[in-house]
């Protein structure tokens, strides 16, 4: 992710009324449990990145997407937030999404190395699925210029309660960063010599969605002042669900008053 200029400029979409990809600004008043399932239903279809804000004060999401650079990359801009009538009090979530045609070309990267480096082993159906895992591992959670961006976000708006969640065809994983030095040196750490902690925790995963879930219990251990959250695709199912069927409950129980 890039960070462009901030934005306070942005219209409602005329007839959309879900979450979607565009290089138009654009607000949208919807709760996060169905954005979120927005988010999920585009990581899985779509071939790139996007990035939205919730504020939760005003239970609005904002399309900050300018450009999406590649399969890997997209550029944003920041919300202008001294530009609302009010302090924000609430949660401010910053979002992006990881597509998961981008997963299969990274998985298809990783066979590429790996058959070159070690012809013999391509046959084996045990070493692409524990490859599989790995790709996941790496693709469900931040990347080091996630972290980075996480950061730089958190220094200029310090005020704010923030967190950032990145949401992909495994899940969501919620970031929240209560001390940048830690966030900055220790992930950066842990990224280059990962690979002995990557082996331990695919070895019990019984799925990809697991060695997200594995290693995310891993960095809370880790970690004193950042933590992690993951949700699987069933979960956020599950809160859009439950979230539709109280508005409904709720709208019923108005029209009997």
């Amino acid at each position: 992710m890039n960070v462009g200029k901030k934005r306070k400029d942005f219209a409602k979409p005329l007839f959309r009324r879900k979450l979607h990809l565009s290089n138009e600004f654009y607000c949208l008043k919807r709760s996060r449990e169905k954005g979120e399932m927005d988010l999920l239903r585009l990581a899985e279809r779509e071939y790139i990145e996007g990035t939205w804000y919730y504020l939760e004060d005003f239970g609005q999401w904002y399309n900050v997407t300018v450009q999406a650079l590649d399969d890997f990359a997209v550029v944003f801009a920041e919300l202008d937030f001294d530009s609302f009538e009010k302090s924000l009090e609430g949660l401010v979530s910053h979002y992006h999404i990881h597509p998961k045609k981008s997963y299969y070309k990274y998985l298809r990267d990783i066979e590429k190395l790996s058959k070159k480096s070690n012809p013999s082993c391509k046959s084996r159906p045990f070493l692409s699925d524990y490859k599989k895992k790995i790709t996941a591992l790496l693709f469900g959670l931040p990347s080091l210029l996630d972290m980075d961006v996480f950061v730089d976000l958190v220094t200029s708006s310090s005020k704010l309660k923030q967190d950032f969640r990145v949401i992909s065809h495994l899940g969501k994983v919620t970031v929240r960063i209560y001390s940048v030095e830690e966030a900055l040196m220790k992930y950066r750490a842990l990224r280059k010599v990962q690979l002995g902690v990557i082996d331990e925790v695919v070895s019990m995963s019984d799925s990809e969605e697991d060695s997200v879930r594995f290693y995310v219990e891993f960095l809370n251990d880790l970690f004193d002042e950042v933590t992690f959250d993951y949700s699987s695709p069933g979960e956020i199912r599950e809160n859009a669900l439950r979230k539709r069927f109280k508005e409904k409950w709720w709208r019923r129980s108005r029209k009997n008053e």
